[in-house]
C-alpha cells in the first residue's frame, strides 16, 4: 500500500473527520469523564471515568510480560486533602 492509498483510506472512512470532531469536543469529555468519577452511584462507573482521566493524562501502565519482567512502573501520589 503506498502513502497516497493510505490517506485515501483514511479520507474515504472518514478517519480525519472524526479525528477533528474528538479534538473539538475533547475539554467537554474530560469534563463529563470527571463529573462521571466524582458523582456517578456507581462504584464501578466512577473507577472507569477516573481510570480514564488518569490513562489519557499520564498514559497507561505497562503490562507485565511474566516473571522477572523489568518494566518499570510510575506511582502517582494524590493529595486527598484530609489529615492523617
Amino acid at each position: 500500500m503506498s502513502k497516497d492509498d493510505g490517506n485515501r483510506a483514511r479520507e474515504e472512512n472518514g478517519y480525519d473527520e472524526v479525528r477533528a470532531l474528538a479534538r473539538r469536543h475533547g475539554a467537554a469529555a474530560i469534563d463529563g469523564l470527571l463529573d462521571l468519577g466524582t458523582k456517578a452511584n456507581s462504584e464501578a462507573v466512577k473507577l472507569a471515568a477516573l481510570r480514564e482521566l488518569l490513562d489519557r493524562g499520564f498514559g497507561r501502565v505497562p503490562a507485565a510480560s511474566g516473571p522477572g519482567d523489568s518494566t518499570t512502573f510510575c506511582y502517582l501520589i494524590v493529595d486527598d486533602g484530609y489529615d492523617a
